[in-house]
């Protein structure tokens, strides 16, 4: 169920006000604005809430076996970046001039086919998507490094609130980063027709991640996100900044960094960036 409201302080802290009133919030159930007074990304950075982009929330329910909360993160990058191909598959721009987006000739534009077959729940990364389209860990998603969409993860008691906020029509200018949108890339999708394709992604990947998938969810995370080797820098309260070459993902989801010296060290939270020239 898709919940739509004009106006709201911040989806995430809606859903949460909810929960600690006592009401039951099923998985499968989204909360989108038209617009956030008080929308707020990682570290509570302010979110802009620009007319036409997304800016929605949803629930997981934790179960007895399930993988590690924080891999929740990952998850909902991995089902942001299967949303955003298939709005390159069924709302692409215009083949003349511009950035090209690499679609298949197997995919219609229309999300049903004549003979009724739907399409595959999973895009590939691979020549499907957007040129320069990556995840970054542990919740950002980026073309060519500047920042699309952002997820934000917040818990009250067994349930996780998942925001996720995707730059559909405009981008914000930040001081710190580079952004982008979607239209900005000549993809113009509307953010109700979004929202459809991101809450079925974002069930089949819960249900995957519920169901023992976590494991080859983290391969799909690692094929859709910076490969091996990318610099990345992270500020750590301890040890200051850290630089090291991206080596993959932990079973637990931490980001690896191989450091100048030959260490390995995981890195299991803070905020992550590339490491510009």
């Amino acid at each position: 169920m898709i919940e739509t409201v004009a106006e709201t302080a911040s989806t995430n802290s809606a859903q949460l006000a909810r929960l600690g009133q006592g009401e039951a919030i099923g998985e499968g159930t989204w909360l989108i604005a038209d617009r956030q007074t008080a929308g707020r990304g990682r570290a509570g950075r302010a979110w802009s809430d620009g007319h036409g982009n997304f800016m929605g929330s949803t629930v997981a329910q934790l179960r007895a076996g399930d993988p590690p909360a924080p891999t929740l993160s990952l998850v909902a990058g991995v089902a942001l970046h299967r949303a955003i191909c298939a709005a390159a598959h069924f709302f692409p721009p215009p083949l003349q001039g511009g950035r090209g987006w690499g679609l298949s000739a197997a995919f219609h534009v229309a999300r049903t086919s004549a003979s009724g077959e739907r399409p595959h729940p999973n895009p590939s990364p691979e020549g499907e998507g957007l040129d320069g389209l990556q995840l970054k860990w542990p919740n950002d998603v980026l073309v060519d490094g500047a920042k699309l969409a952002g997820i934000l993860l917040e818990r009250h008691d067994s349930t996780v609130v998942v925001g996720m906020g995707v730059n559909l029509a405009q981008a914000p200018e930040l001081p710190d980063r580079p952004t982008v949108s979607l239209a900005a890339l000549g993809c113009n999708i509307t953010r109700d027709d979004f929202a459809n394709m991101l809450a079925e992604q974002w069930h089949a990947a819960l249900a995957q991640w519920h169901d023992h998938g976590w494991p080859s969810l983290r391969e799909e995370w690692l094929s859709r996100a910076h490969p091996r080797g990318t610099l990345l820098q992270v500020h750590d309260s301890d040890a200051g900044m850290i630089i090291g070459a991206f080596a993959g993902l932990d079973r637990d989801g931490a980001a690896l960094l191989r450091l100048a010296d030959g260490e390995q060290r995981a890195i299991h939270a803070g905020d992550m960036e590339l490491v510009r020239d």
